[in-house]
């Protein structure tokens, strides 16, 4: 069953890959229900990372639960560049140790995937303290040298308002090391396949 729940997180994963890298987020793991996930388009409530992450990125938007809408948003993330994985493959489970250990243990698959991606020169930002913690100096160290140094809250638990703050912080930081370009990404709302 993990296995199938892998391979079905790696396809959704993959249908919104943007063509051209433009930053990458890394948080630390799946959830551990086998039906919620960033890159499900039918997710439409305990979507905490989804809905703060695009909140942040795009403001003006309104964040309905409908995965019609869910399915557009994941659209305009791909176009804009934006692509967002985890750490750990699977969800974390068991006791603190053990997550930890599942962690420390997931550190060279990450840098072998950014590496596989070719992210040396793309800003990465690092969603969730104790990710941070553990491989901001580990990237930095193997070449990605625009990983952002912004420590940030996963928005649940009562830290939606310290993600918002922080995670808007580091978006202001990559735009600002890598500006806009002009394109038509800023139309894909209009021009989206149905799902």
């Amino acid at each position: 069953m993990i296995r199938e729940d892998r391979q079905r997180r790696e396809e959704a994963q993959q249908c919104y890959r943007p063509d051209q890298l433009r930053c990458i987020f890394i948080a630390e793991a799946p959830p551990n229900d086998p039906e919620r996930y960033f890159y499900f388009p039918d997710v439409i409530k305990h979507d905490d990372l989804f809905r703060g992450v695009i909140k942040a990125i795009y403001p003006d938007v309104s964040l309905s639960r409908d995965k019609h809408a869910k399915h557009k948003l994941l659209c305009k993330f791909k176009a804009d560049g934006y692509y967002l994985i985890d750490l750990c493959l699977d969800p974390l489970e068991g006791t603190d140790a053990e997550k930890r250990d599942r962690r420390l243990e997931a550190v060279q698959g990450l840098v072998d995937r950014l590496h596989e991606m070719r992210s040396e020169h793309l800003p990465i930002i690092i969603i969730k303290c104790p990710v941070y913690d553990l491989i901001y100096c580990r990237l930095c160290k193997d070449g990605f040298i625009y990983t952002c140094n912004e420590r940030i809250e996963f928005p649940g638990s009562g830290q939606q308002s310290k993600f918002r703050k922080h995670f808007s912080d580091a978006l202001a930081w990559q735009r600002r090391l890598f500006p806009v370009q002009t394109n038509d990404a800023h139309d894909a709302m209009t021009h989206l396949p149905a799902p």
